[in-house]
């Protein structure tokens, strides 16, 4: 039975708001000396004193992450630079691939709101910039494992993504983690996105993001910051670019490089190796590799989407045996994704990536980075193998170069990188041009990718500025064509631009040795042409892609159809009937047999047919036609009408006498008839002349004719 709280008459007892509000200001205070203590603590860390997260100054909401996310000892970038960032200072770093660099800003970015006491109505307190969606969505997952005890908001802000959804939600988020493309959008979009209180800004990867051409949208980011920020900017290499950023971005920064001093600029546990093997055989060689390698988890970079695509449709139909992804930019977003988790969870698996995947992801397990197209640079080489060999795990990583790439080794070398030269057994190699000839014939459009991939890595070594390791001259271009299964070379409109401006070149230096030597020697002025520049070969308005619209085809007229016919001995308008052994009965025609040959001619057989329509011969073509028709027409009424007649003698017979059938039937004349007369249809109609039915009439009557 309910209760009453108070008696009647009595006054309801009021609530203790003092009590409530007591206890707020207990919990704000203990949070308060705790962030007090942790401040004091800091200033008097070393780095060299550090072995272990538990021996840093952090709040135990951030040490409950991290233990819980499995994270015990710090690396060597993360104990540099958290003592720093954790003082609230400037941090430029840099760092060998696989270092924990994400780790070592997303723990300063929970420490510096966790001071502050941020809450959702203060709105965005930091910021997280990647170059790349994939990069931005692994950096989300490990703030969202370290940080799942702060009582603060965080979001993953990435193009491919429905803006609405996004902007009703960013004003109250306290982390961004983003690609610069996408938050330049909501600082121009979104009215009520506000940035005034930002406390802390990473950029992550800044040499990618400046060679990915956002230099100009980073410029417009930090003009919409407030400049009393904390900035930590992390990169692999450190580039005159990376400083330029440096020097606007940051202030008084401290420069962090932890493996400067290092022989290698990879990993000591990486096992690198090279291989020379020629542009037809590239394919053969990777099949191979993946066939010797199905318990593996492999990493397969290659220059253009387009080889992808067409690599991916290609070894997916021949069945290798181990599961294959793709990832390429030109995906959906959520197919990313879903490709980025699957080869993230699988113990053994293919992916073939362009760059995008060649800075900052974490895939665990990687056994091989395969390389097969050389990569533009030192730089792009070392963030592709740092895929591997990640943390203190094992890795090994292979580079594919063609016979002119030689000198891509010596570059490498004066890096500080060194590679073993792998020369590969021939007889072990599968062959699978013969495949790829099929599967392009089968389908167009696998025939369609391979033309685009055959474009797009004709253009991408002609782009590349190092033209000493780079020689588009030195492509074997119909053998390439003939190993991805194309039976025509794909014409390729810039290529003769780029060769003929060579050739110009060498004549314009030709002329200028010839001219030191003697002023008499005449140069003729057809050789006179001012070099063009590289610029205007490679004009972005100008179309460089391969044209896929065929030629307008020949018209071909109808007497060349027939002739072609005539040749193949194709019967036209034929019928065959069978019985039920299956044996031929007959071949009913439709319509009269037109023999082709009697088209063309005795005459005109020797004559050789040029293609086009001939109004004439076409005109007295119709006209024979149609003479032919209204023939064949005035039979066929003739035929109905006659049938007719027949038909009505026969019915005029049966009622005079119904004993005259009969009597028909019985005479000798149907016999005789059918014997001496030849059939008048080819109908197969039985026909009777009018005056030896109406003898027959008489004689029935008992006249006499």
């Amino acid at each position: 039975m309910y209760k009453k709280k108070y008696i009647r008459g009595q006054t309801k007892p009021k609530r203790s708001f003092q009590k409530a509000s007591h206890l707020r200001k207990s919990r704000w205070a203990k949070e308060r000396a705790a962030i007090d203590k942790v401040q004091q603590s800091i200033q008097e860390l070393k780095p060299q004193s550090i072995t272990s997260f538990r021996q840093i100054p952090l709040s135990s909401l951030t040490q409950e992450g991290l233990t819980s996310s499995g994270f015990s000892a710090p690396t060597d970038i993360q104990r540099e630079t958290l003592p720093i960032a954790l003082r609230s200072g400037d941090i430029l770093g840099t760092a060998k691939t696989g270092s924990g660099k994400t780790l070592a800003f997303v723990i300063p970015v929970l420490e510096c709101l966790w001071r502050e006491q941020w809450g959702a109505v203060d709105g965005v307190g930091g910021i997280v910039i990647s170059p790349t969606r994939e990069l931005a969505f692994q950096t989300f997952e490990v703030l969202r494992k370290v940080g799942v005890k702060h009582e603060l908001s965080a979001g993953l802000i990435i193009g491919g993504k429905n803006i609405s959804e996004e902007q009703d939600r960013i004003c109250a988020t306290n982390i961004l983690i983003c690609t610069p493309g996408r938050l330049l959008q909501h600082m121009d979009e979104t009215p009520a996105f506000d940035c005034s209180n930002l406390k802390i800004l990473v950029l992550d990867e800044a040499d990618r993001i400046l060679d990915l051409g956002f230099k100009d949208t980073l410029d417009s980011i930090l003009e919409n910051l407030p400049a009393s920020r904390q900035t930590l900017l992390f990169s692999a290499t450190f580039n005159k670019s990376v400083h330029n950023l440096a020097r606007l971005s940051l202030n008084n920064p401290d420069y962090v490089s932890v493996h400067a001093a290092d022989l290698q600029a990879t990993p000591s546990n990486l096992t690198q190796s090279y291989v020379i093997c020629s542009l037809e055989h590239k394919l053969d060689l990777l099949f191979s590799f993946i066939k010797a390698h199905l318990k593996s988890k492999v990493l397969v970079f290659i220059s253009t989407c387009k080889q992808v695509r067409f690599v991916y449709e290609t070894f997916r139909r021949m069945r290798p045996g181990i599961p294959l992804l793709a990832l390429f930019g030109r995906m959906n977003q959520t197919r990313r994704m879903c490709v980025y988790q699957s080869f993230f969870q699988r113990d053994s698996a293919i992916l073939f990536a362009t760059d995008i995947a060649a800075r900052g992801l974490d895939f665990p397990k990687v056994n091989w980075v395969f390389q097969l197209d050389c990569p533009p640079n030192t730089d792009e080489y070392i963030h592709r193998v740092g895929r591997t060999a990640r943390y203190h795990s094992g890795g090994q990583a292979l580079l594919v170069l063609l016979p002119s790439e030689n000198k891509f080794i010596e570059l490498l070398e004066n890096n500080r990188l060194s590679l073993t030269q792998i020369k590969p057994n021939r007889a072990h190699l599968f062959s699978i041009s013969e495949r790829l000839s099929y599967f392009c014939a089968e389908d167009s459009s696998i025939k369609y990718w391979a033309q685009r991939a055959y474009v797009n890595y004709i253009k991408s070594v002609a782009k590349e500025s190092n033209k000493q390791v780079f020689d588009i001259t030195q492509i074997p271009l119909e053998k390439f064509s003939h190993a991805i299964g194309l039976p025509i070379t794909p014409r390729v409109r810039y290529l003769n631009k780029v060769i003929s401006t060579k050739q110009e070149s060498n004549i314009q230096v030709n002329e200028d040795r010839e001219e030191s030597v003697s002023d008499e020697t005449a140069v003729p002025q057809v050789l006179l042409h001012i070099k063009r520049k590289l610029s205007e070969v490679f004009d972005d308005s100008e179309e460089l892609d391969l044209a896929l619209v065929p030629k307008k085809r020949k018209v071909t007229s109808q007497i060349a159809i027939s002739k072609k016919l005539l040749k193949k001995n194709i019967r036209l308008n034929s019928k065959l009937v069978f019985d039920e052994e299956g044996n031929v009965l007959e071949a009913i025609k439709y319509g009269k047999k037109i023999d082709a040959s009697e088209l063309i001619g005795s005459k005109d057989k020797k004559k050789k047919f040029k293609p086009g329509l001939d109004l004439s011969e076409a005109r007295q073509s119709l006209d024979d036609q149609l003479e032919g028709d209204k023939e064949r027409d005035h039979e066929r009424v003739t035929a109905k009408h006659r049938m007719i007649k027949q038909k009505l003698k026969k019915s005029k017979v049966r009622k005079l006498s119904p004993g005259i059938e009969a009597r028909l039937r019985d005479s000798d004349y149907s016999q005789s008839d059918t014997e001496s007369t030849p059939a008048r249809d080819e109908s197969n109609e039985v026909t009777v002349d009018l005056t030896d039915i109406e003898d027959t009439i008489l004689a029935t009557i008992g006249h006499t004719p």
